[in-house]
């Protein structure tokens, strides 16, 4: 029957046509066919070709993002492990391991956190428990950058910066602790699903005992053992000026340039400054936005990254050293085998400002760590353990009291303006926030 309508209601159409087409009305509703399935054919092609572009977008903003957190040294770095004796060790060969453990701690399902702040001692012993692994950045993260490591079912406030994590070997708090060691809060995920995939990775057994604990409001490790290290020689990279205008400056070619004796100013006229020094490897960037809502440490830390990430084109070796004013101030230092990198001309270091809502200042040099020259065998250095390092401090009469930060790191020797050369040392931070080379130090006391 509808069959019986459907036909009617063509011939009635056809109806209204010339005779010749009447004629050929079924070469006609073939013609009809033919075109409709066309046009229908190229609406869905478009719209797979729409949706790949989009797919294809997506996965560039993915990968810029990506891009971003890697240009600083934002991955875990650390990996201590405490046994049931409250033994706390140092893994030192621990890449493979820590890529094992992230990807298990990637599937992990969790519930909503349960937020605590504790007071100093507390915090001390929820740290140091017993049957525990610790996963450690070095430094405060934002939750990007955490999101890129574990997985996005780990919720944080927009404020907090992540240090360490926490995993239990014998399931003993049934989840994972984030640990805010700044405001000593730790955020406790609940595990929904029981994992034992954790048991199951044997850990390096390249390790060095250390004790975990405050100096100050720094959560420090102490190396109760001597390390070797190897010196390095890198290829110094040298920024140019331009370029790194073009970048700055979102690509706006209406810069204005003056120059004198002490130093050459690029300005777009209303915004961006940018101060070359005399010295031509020091510069200094200004900032003045319209609107830029960096209301939070996360934000301010990404916003840095993202800077940073316009300064220097190429994979620079860089983590940010200290921090201070909820992130109102960034200190980034080179990075090398997972140690930080000192040098008295500030090469390689940048330092990120935000001294108001609409004023942003980036103090850098324009020199970076580029290429590793082949490690020598015959330049390795003891360094002693710290305990050893404080006793040599005490005997040149210098006040420990002052110490608020120490580290194993290299010092960056500039053998001419194309090669560094880094050597181990130990250093140490004082009241001021200046750092200091141990050796140096005790050399210039000794008579």
């Amino acid at each position: 029957m509808i069959g019986v309508m459907m036909k009617n209601r063509i011939l009635k159409l056809l109806s209204f046509l010339p005779e010749r087409l009447r004629q050929d009305w079924r070469s006609l509703v073939l013609t009809i066919l033919v075109l409709t399935s066309l046009i229908l054919t190229g609406l869905v092609v478009q719209q797979v070709v729409t949706q790949n572009q989009g797919i294809s977008q997506s996965n560039n903003v993915s990968q810029n993002n990506l891009n971003l957190s890697q240009q600083i040294n934002y991955n875990v770095n650390q990996l201590v492990t405490i046994n049931a004796d409250n033994k706390a060790e140092l893994v030192t060969e621990n890449r493979a391991n820590l890529n094992q453990i992230i990807k298990v701690v990637q599937k992990y399902q969790v519930g909503k956190p349960t937020i605590t702040a504790y007071n100093k001692a507390d915090f001390t012993k929820k740290i140091k428990r017993n049957n525990t692994i610790l996963l450690g950045y070095g430094n405060p993260v934002s939750k990007q950058v955490l999101w890129d490591t574990f997985g996005m079912q780990y919720q944080f406030k927009d404020e907090s910066g992540i240090s360490w994590v926490q995993i239990s070997k014998d399931n003993q708090f049934k989840g994972i602790n984030f640990i805010d060691t700044k405001h000593r809060v730790i955020y406790h995920f609940p595990q929904i699903q029981a994992d034992q995939d954790l048991k199951k990775i044997k850990l390096s057994t390249k390790r060095i005992p250390i004790k975990i604990g405050y100096q100050h409001d720094n959560l420090e490790i102490t190396r109760l053992a001597p390390m070797v290290l190897s010196q390095r020689s890198y290829v110094v990279a040298h920024e140019d000026a331009e370029e790194i205008v073009e970048r700055l400056f979102d690509g706006n070619h209406q810069n204005q340039r003056t120059q004198n004796d002490q130093q050459t100013v690029y300005t777009d006229g209303s915004q961006r400054q940018l101060v070359q020094k005399g010295s031509k490897n020091q510069y200094v960037y200004d900032y003045y936005p319209n609107r830029l809502k960096l209301d939070s440490f996360n934000r301010r830390i990404d916003y840095a990254t993202k800077l940073i990430h316009e300064v220097y084109a190429g994979d620079d070796n860089l983590e940010y050293l200290q921090i201070k004013g909820e992130g109102r101030e960034l200190y980034f230092q080179p990075y090398v085998d997972n140690f930080l990198v000192f040098n008295d001309q500030g090469l390689g270091v940048v330092t990120f400002k935000q001294s108001s809502e609409k004023h942003i200042r980036l103090n850098f040099s324009s020199d970076s760590l580029k290429v590793p020259l082949p490690i020598s065998d015959n330049k390795k250095i003891v360094l002693p353990a710290w305990p050893t390092v404080l006793k040599q401090l005490k005997q040149a009469d210098f006040d420990t009291n002052q110490i608020t930060n120490w580290t194993i790191g290299y010092q960056w020797v500039s053998e001419n303006d194309d090669l560094a050369t880094l050597k181990p040392a130990w250093f140490i931070q004082i009241d001021n926030g200046k750092w200091k080379i141990v050796d140096k130090y005790i050399e210039s006391r000794t008579p």
